[in-house]
């Protein structure tokens, strides 16, 4: 059923253009991490090594598929030959990427503060590459386990034998970075923090990809199964939605928790405050994964294509590039500045007046879902979606402009976004899926051969 020609070259260009895709937001990093490194003459080989890494990476592949492939001839070998390539080259891709940064952990160990370096790039290169391909695929009717989504008996076994697979390339790589940090720490009091390290970016590396992985299968089984089967309502939509509702409320309790913080108390303030925004940060990257799943299975539903959703996708991807590439440009400003107030100030600005745009455009794509979504389902109640959207826009503009809201104004913003959000995922989780896509259990056996 799933292995046809069409896939063939689907599968190709999804993995040759996201190759593409991330080699470029990498290039526009790396410039971002250059500019004011050079300027002050503190650029260091070992504090770009990861970006080099995925961008060396990410050209190869491109110009050796571009050579093996030049002539674009239309024959069925050469499409195998070319979903292949990709689909390996992507491995390789994501493997090269693991070891620049498993290879920059002891090299920009730092002795002083004895911290593990964060890897920015790579946490959102992530992010933008499941939204991307969960899009991809589902747009083009693909699952991303296609080739074995039909296996009733062996299905996750299937998936624990990819991420086993998963386990072993990144133990191999993180083993890469053990040994240069033996040999660059063997007679220092340094090597234990190093190693636990190097050990602490394995397993988050190995959790982080996954941990999303299985849920994309568990997800993918259940919307199968949920067609297969002919019913109106997709039970993976119904767990997604209880999840994002879950993420919701715990969003909004840590949003409160920053507001009404106690200032008075002067002990640990900026430690616990900066604990409680990347609580939220990390909450926030998990729902945008969470809801661009969540928003293109409903083309699943549909036969047809169903307007908007590329956009809110495309929002979705500027939406991470602005928190990747904004927390970059920050830089620019201790160098210029130097007054840590005034930064804070800036960015602030800078923010608000992003996301009021970002909110604008998202309310003119949820627009255009509900409206093609109301034409396909004739489900009225799509409409107070845009109604509740509408309101919070609306609301943020008219607490924020001018001046700086208060607590009890920001405590009622946040609470009208939670009503909102939940409201609006229980009706997006309701939508009943069209006839023609369904499945009746009759036609299993047909379809499993």
């Amino acid at each position: 059923m799933f292995s046809d020609e069409r896939i063939n070259n689907k599968i190709s260009d999804i993995f040759k253009n996201g190759i593409i895709y991330a080699t470029l937001v990498s290039v526009v990093f790396l410039i971002l991490k250059i500019i004011p490194n050079q300027m002050f003459k503190n650029l260091n080989l070992e504090y770009i090594i990861s970006e080099l890494a995925i961008i060396l990476t990410g050209v190869i592949i491109i110009l050796v598929g571009w050579y093996k492939f030049k002539d674009n001839l239309n024959d069925e070998r050469i499409d195998v030959s070319k979903k292949n390539y990709y689909v390996t080259a992507a491995k390789f891709f994501l493997g090269f990427s693991l070891l620049g940064f498993a290879i920059a952990v002891p090299l920009q160990f730092n002795k002083a503060n004895l911290y593990l370096p964060l890897n920015t790039l790579l946490i959102n290169l992530e992010i933008l590459g499941f939204i991307y391909l969960n899009y991809m695929f589902k747009s083009n009717k693909i699952y991303f386990n296609y080739s074995f989504i039909e296996n009733k008996k062996d299905y996750y076994t299937n998936v624990f034998k990819n991420i086993l697979k998963l386990l072993i390339l990144v133990v191999s790589i993180y083993l890469v970075s053990l040994f240069i940090a033996l040999i660059m720490y063997i007679d220092t009091q340094y090597l234990g923090n190093i190693v636990l390290a190097i050990l602490l970016a394995a397993v988050f590396s190995f959790i982080s990809l996954s941990v999303i992985y299985l849920y994309i299968s568990w997800i993918e089984r259940l919307s199968y199964l949920s067609l297969l089967k002919g019913h109106k309502y997709l039970v993976s939509q119904l767990v997604t939605g209880a999840f994002l509702i879950l993420l919701t409320i715990i969003s909004f309790y840590l949003a409160v928790k920053i507001l009404t913080i106690d200032s008075n108390n002067t002990t640990n303030l900026a430690e616990r405050l900066n604990n409680l925004i990347n609580y939220k940060n990390y909450v926030l990257w998990i729902s945008t994964v969470l809801n661009c799943m969540f928003i293109t299975t409903v083309l699943l539903q549909f036969k047809n294509r169903v307007k908007g959703i590329n956009a809110y996708i495309i929002l979705s991807q500027i939406g991470v590039l602005k928190i990747l590439f904004t927390t970059q440009i920050a830089v620019f400003d201790v160098f210029r500045i130097q007054d840590n107030h005034k930064i804070v100030e800036n960015m602030m600005i800078i923010n608000y007046w992003i996301n009021i745009v970002m909110n604008v455009f998202n309310l003119i794509a949820t627009i255009l879902i509900v409206i093609s979504l109301v034409n396909k389902n004739k489900d009225r109640k799509l409409y107070s979606i845009v109604f509740l959207q509408l309101v919070v826009v609306i609301y943020q503009i008219f607490i924020n402009i001018g001046r700086n809201p208060k607590q009890s104004e920001s405590i009622f913003f946040n609470v009208l976004l939670l009503i909102g959000s939940i409201i609006s995922v229980i009706l997006f989780a309701l939508i009943k899926t069209e006839k023609d896509v369904l499945i009746s259990e009759e036609d299993e056996h047909v379809i499993n051969g």
